[in-house]
């Protein structure tokens, strides 16, 4: 079983990758690691209740940053699957 991405290593990737650790940045990836699932709503309101001067696009940035470096991903619902011949009954 893969370990889950803590705080400690989103930031550790981020920083490898030359990005800036802001106060914002630090309460966003916080939030994401604790949560460790949740709409945009949702992880949104619960940044916004820690600190409200932060906004939707930063947070919407931050969470296309941590999708890029693997260390959330979007599920939007189940998709069906492709399937070749061979696998179709």
């Amino acid at each position: 079983m893969k370990d889950m991405w803590t705080a400690e290593k989103m930031i550790l990737e981020l920083k490898k990758r030359g990005k800036r650790i802001t106060r914002q940045r630090l309460l966003i990836i916080e939030v994401i690691a604790m949560k460790k699932s949740g709409d945009f709503k949702e992880i949104y309101y619960e940044i916004y209740r820690r600190n409200p001067n932060i906004g939707q696009a930063t947070v919407y940035r931050m969470l296309l940053t941590l999708e890029d470096i693997g260390a959330i991903r979007r599920v939007q619902g189940y998709v069906v699957n492709e399937c070749d011949e061979k696998t179709a009954v």
